[in-house]
């Protein structure tokens, strides 16, 4: 999110975000069903925004 924030003039994050896949290498195999070891996600705006939020004022888990 940052990165692209800084690369692109006119960044948006629903525009430009496509979300993130996590792959499971250990979870996949031939024996196994399609998709399995597969997980995507597109967090919601707000969270990606509060996320930032709390980087940018040091704060970590637990500090609330």
């Amino acid at each position: 999110h940052r990165y692209l924030g800084s690369r692109l003039p006119d960044y948006n994050y629903e525009e430009h975000m496509g979300g993130v896949q996590y792959l499971f290498l250990r979870g996949m195999g031939p024996g196994q069903p399609v998709g399995t070891g597969v997980f995507g996600e597109y967090p919601p705006p707000a969270l990606i925004r509060d996320i930032d939020r709390c980087f940018l004022s040091g704060q970590v888990s637990g500090d609330r």
